[in-house]
């Protein structure tokens, strides 16, 4: 796959990092021409054969490689959200029908303002 981007020296290291974990989560080769940041060539499993700030030049396998998300699909988002549900409801209080108890009236003091022993 050929992906062109468009980042910076600063983040053009990370940035192809992770198109090349994206690249093997899907199963293919990358290609990625970084217009400012790095220029990357990766292979399905995730090697880097070539990479450069101006022109990077590598032999690239080409072909899909099956991974565990093509077998298995988008079956991990299933119990992570019902483990989020989980969490929610764990976190809002249960109402057991009593009323929270009520404050005892504060008695006042008599006001010592302008008295002098």
């Amino acid at each position: 796959m050929l992906a062109p981007a468009l980042d910076f020296h600063v983040d053009g290291w990370w940035h192809s990092r992770v198109a090349v974990t994206r690249g093997v989560e899907q199963g293919f080769s990358l290609v990625r021409a970084g217009q400012i940041g790095l220029m990357t060539v990766s292979d399905a499993s995730g090697a880097v054969l070539a990479e450069d700030d101006r022109l990077a030049i590598a032999e690239v396998p080409t072909g899909h490689v099956e991974t565990l998300y093509d077998a298995f699909g988008n079956w991990f988002l299933f119990p992570v959200f019902a483990l989020l549900l989980a969490g929610i409801a764990a976190a809002i209080p249960a109402r057991r029908g009593c009323r929270a108890p009520e404050p005892e009236p504060v008695e006042a003091e008599p006001a010592a303002l302008g008295a002098r022993d």
